[in-house]
């Protein structure tokens, strides 16, 4: 799932099309014991070979020959009789002959129109070619769907055999006019790490004022560049997972569909800097094990630069950095001089036009670039639908040990062009996974006895209803000291890295969504001791429905190799009157106001950062903060809100403060806050009661205030508050 934003659930979005489930040859999947192929094969002039022989083809795995199982000729509306070379005999002789599909047994295509974020000229071009598309006539029993992706999965059309019925959705599509896809703030560290980090920011500042002008203003511009090319970091894999994981889904989805399945996506381009290699090759084996070939267009059209301009800013960083480390006769090593390596690797994978070329490569399609007309290449997608072949082969390895397997066909004619899937990752058939590095999480999972190695927290909080779900805030939690850090003594730096996989079932135990998170970590060592007593704070939103649900999240200390399981149970009350969410304990964590993101714990130019757990420590917490969410009834009577605070059973505070006007979806969001040194060390509970009119509702969290033994480290200034009292003890302060 994507990183900082709404996620809806797409396992369960598409419902195969009535005609996909009509008696048909048998579907393999990889992993099985048996693999399905889909070949296109076109001579020189692009016309389709129909005339292939089985002992004219051979297929390869990581080399290795692989025994052909069956093989045939597959068109709109006649099928080949299967046939199959026999085991160590070579047969010859004319092709099967052709004979009538009966009705019952005609094979559904299934045509999938894909559309990335695409700014004006691209979304026009891609308009004015999937419009055209839909004139053109389609084999019998194609069904057709269209889906948005860059910032989640829309389904903006279901499954229909009337192409004609797609026209709207693809101007919603293609609108165009959309903002480049931005990362969020980095949500993985909590308040005190950011506190760290800004402490970390002083000490270098006061180190460079210390070194006299030149050398000051050398280090201030290595900073800069640092700063600038870690954002320029995160936004490409904000923008590369955005893209990714809901073709995926969409792949994944279709497994079971039987036919011909054809992915258009229409792009500009997808990033895929390093952190974001493994999804790609994941989204690639999963469009390959489910059979689905993805045409890729690139919208962008006639190009004035070459398409390798977008990495040449990156190699040039790259070459200074190692020309200064080459030529360096005295002094300390920078970080750019270090990172030189790794920059260049990355730039190579910033070529756009490339990535959408080995995707479609690779899955069995083909590219269309470089041109305002991307007619012609969707109207040779459109003709592989009518004339294919398919081969069933047994794997030479079928064990599913999580590795990538290169597939090649070769076949004994010249002359010809083949395209089918390049390869997959072997993993077990029916498993949630669609990354190999989870497989071990997956194991831990599914372990009689779950290992407790790498201590967590993990907490689903449902916040009020808006739309056609509640949204629910899915955190986790996990200590630095779980972590194994790697000292590096040459780059004066500690490394370490987490990795995370959390399922949410229902009360029927099926998988309703899945959250995966990858985190490499790294520090000055001379400050590996402070590291260890952060956290990482891993937090998902999704819509669920009312229900009863369960989370487990296995974390991995990928260093040591540890695991660590936890398992808890949630429940979504049924939506209707006055809707209260969830109280939360968070850490108030200032946000600018140029920031647009959707977190649901964000109020104004603050956001509040879940404590899960961790106390108020007097001296270093300056305030006690709760958020909560309500959606009002349609009531025209405004909703009041009232927060008890008691100890011991015995009330010490209340407060009814006033309430925000309702965001566009009718729900209102709270974040308080009370004065943390107007309690004595000890445990309290708060309790929010809502009202409107002869309605009330009510939810209630706990926290602990303990004193603190530890001298507190100097925290940045903070704003004035002037909090409101009401005479009956701490009162919170509104935001």
């Amino acid at each position: 799932m994507l990183p900082g934003a709404r996620h809806a659930i797409a396992l369960c979005l598409f419902a195969a099309p009535a005609a996909a489930q009509e008696p048909g040859p048998p579907v393999f999947s990889a992993g099985a014991e048996v693999v399905l192929l889909d070949l296109v094969v076109r001579d020189e002039k692009g016309r389709i070979v129909d005339d292939l022989r089985p002992e004219e083809i051979q297929v390869y795995e990581d080399g290795e020959l692989c025994p052909i199982q069956s093989f045939r000729l597959v068109r709109a509306d006649i099928e080949v009789t299967p046939s199959a070379p026999v085991p160590g005999e070579a047969t010859a002789g004319p092709p099967a002959a052709a004979v009538p599909v009966e009705e019952e047994r005609r094979l559904t295509s299934v045509v999938v129109l894909v559309f990335d974020l695409l700014t004006h000229d691209p979304a026009r071009r891609a308009r004015r070619a999937a419009l055209d598309m839909l004139k053109k006539p389609f084999p019998p029993g194609t069904v057709f769907a269209t889906f948005k992706v860059g910032q989640g999965l829309v389904m903006l059309h279901p499954f229909t055999d009337d192409p004609s019925s797609l026209k709207e959705s693809i101007e919603r599509a293609t609108a165009g006019g959309e903002r480049p896809r931005e990362a969020a703030m980095n949500p993985n560290f909590d308040s005190a790490t950011e506190e760290a980090f800004a402490a970390m920011l002083g000490s270098m500042s006061a180190t460079v004022g210390d070194r006299g002008e030149g050398a000051a203003e050398a280090a201030m511009a290595e900073s800069e560049a640092q700063m600038l090319r870690f954002a320029d970091v995160l936004n490409r894999e904000a923008r590369g997972h955005g893209s990714l994981y809901p073709l995926m889904a969409i792949a994944r989805s279709l497994a079971n569909v039987q036919g011909r399945k054809t992915l258009l996506y229409f792009s500009e381009g997808v990033e895929v800097p390093p952190a974001v290699e493994e999804a790609f090759r994941s989204t690639l084996s999963q469009a390959n094990r489910a059979n689905v070939s993805i045409y890729a267009f690139d919208t962008r059209g006639l190009q004035s630069t070459s398409t390798f301009e977008e990495t040449r800013s990156s190699v040039t960083v790259s070459r200074w950095g190692s020309r200064r480390a080459m030529t360096r006769r005295s002094g300390a090593v920078s970080k750019s001089e270090i990172q030189a390596p790794e920059i260049a690797m990355e730039s190579l994978r910033l070529n756009r036009q490339a990535t959408l070329q080995q995707m479609a490569e690779t899955t069995g399609g083909f590219l269309t670039a470089n041109t305002n007309d991307l007619r012609k290449g969707l109207e040779r997608a459109a003709a592989d639908l009518r004339e294919y072949y398919e081969i069933a082969y047994t794997p030479a390895n079928p064990t599913p040990d999580g590795q990538w397997r290169n597939i090649e066909v070769k076949l004994s004619r010249e002359d010809v062009e083949i395209r089918t899937r390049r390869g997959y990752f072997a993993l077990p058939p029916g498993v949630p996974i669609v990354r190999p590095s989870e497989l071990p999480l997956m194991a831990a999972l599914e372990a009689r006895t779950p290992p407790r190695d790498v201590p967590h927290r993990a907490a689903a909080l449902p916040l009020a209803m808006a739309g056609d779900g509640r949204d629910t805030v899915i955190l986790v939690k996990v200590p630095l000291s779980s972590l194994t850090f790697e000292p590096d003594e040459t780059a004066g730096v500690w490394r370490a890295e987490l990795r995370l996989l959390g399922l949410v079932r229902n009360e029927h135990g099926e998988l309703v969504a899945r959250m995966t998170h990858q985190t490499p970590l790294e520090g000055p060592l001379s400050e590996a001791e402070a590291a260890r007593r952060q956290n990482v704070v891993i937090r998902r939103w999704l819509s669920l429905g009312p229900g009863r649900y369960t989370i487990e999240t296995a974390v991995q200390d990928h260093g040591a190799q540890r695991m660590g399981v936890t398992r808890g149970a949630f429940e979504i009350p049924v939506d209707g009157g006055l809707d209260l969410g969830s109280l939360i304990l968070v850490r108030p964590q200032p946000v600018a106001a140029d920031v647009v993101d959707a977190d649901p714990l964000r109020v104004g130019d603050v956001r509040g950062v879940p404590r899960l757990g961790d106390p108020v420590v007097l001296g270093r917490d300056p305030v006690v903060a709760v958020f909560l969410s309500l959606h009002p009834d349609e009531n025209p009577e405004p909703p009041r809100l009232t927060l008890e605070i008691s100890q011991r059973g015995q009330v010490v505070g209340r407060a009814t403060p006033d309430l925000p006007e309702p965001d566009a979806s009718g729900r209102v969001a709270y974040l308080g806050e009370f004065p943390a040194d107007r309690f004595a060390p000890g445990r309290y509970v708060i309790r929010a009661v809502a009202r409107q009119g002869t309605e009330e509702s009510t939810t209630a969290t706990s926290f602990r205030v303990v004193a603190n033994t530890a001298p507190p480290p100097t925290p940045p200034a903070a704003p004035a508050s002037s909090p409101v009292s009401t005479g009956d003890g701490p009162s919170p302060s509104p935001r």
